[in-house]
């Protein structure tokens, strides 16, 4: 199955984290993703989009870069259990996998 992502027109704004999370969620329910599934990238999403806003108000998605990504992995690493480190990289990579 090819992948779909979204594409930004020219002179649009880039979208936030939570446009963008939003958008990645409503591409889940297009595929017909489990009900299970997309509870757990919401909630993944939210963390991961909360620890963003937090340190970088109003950053777009093409502003985040390795220490963006780096620092959510790290914050993840101090509040959370190895599985949920390993969730958060895999959301992130999924979500921006579809973003690309």
């Amino acid at each position: 199955m090819e992948t779909q992502s979204i594409r930004v027109q020219e002179g649009t704004p880039s979208p936030t984290p939570t446009e963008a999370g939003r958008l990645f969620i409503d591409y889940c329910r297009v595929r017909n993703l489990s009900p299970g599934t997309i509870k757990f990238y919401q909630f993944q999403l939210k963390r991961i989009v909360d620890t963003l806003e937090e340190d970088n108000p109003g950053i777009r998605i093409n502003e985040i870069g390795i220490s963006e990504l780096r620092h959510i992995v790290e914050h993840a690493m101090d509040t959370s259990s190895t599985v949920t480190v390993n969730h958060t990289v895999t959301t992130c990579k999924t979500m921006f996998q579809f973003l690309a």
